[in-house]
């Protein structure tokens, strides 16, 4: 969760076990969102595949935030 400032962070997934493979399921700010319009509530849920090589970029809207629940999903090739 972040304040009224927007902005930008770069996250490595080092922390997740190597020769495995994930799910990243993201609960991120919608487009435009910002806690003071009516666009507070945007919200974008997305899945992708991600390993601890990846690195992830998280936009935060100006009172927004984001949840990543990671679900290992087998071994990496």
């Amino acid at each position: 969760m972040g304040d009224e400032t927007a902005r930008n962070l770069d996250i490595s997934l080092d922390f997740l076990d190597p020769g495995r493979m994930y799910t990243a399921q993201i609960y991120r700010d919608g487009p435009d969102a910002d806690y003071r319009t009516a666009k507070r509530h945007a919200i974008v849920i997305e899945t992708r595949k991600v390993h601890s090589e990846d690195r992830l970029t998280l936009a935060l809207a100006p009172g927004g935030g984001q949840a990543i629940r990671f679900v290992a999903s087998g071994k990496r090739r």
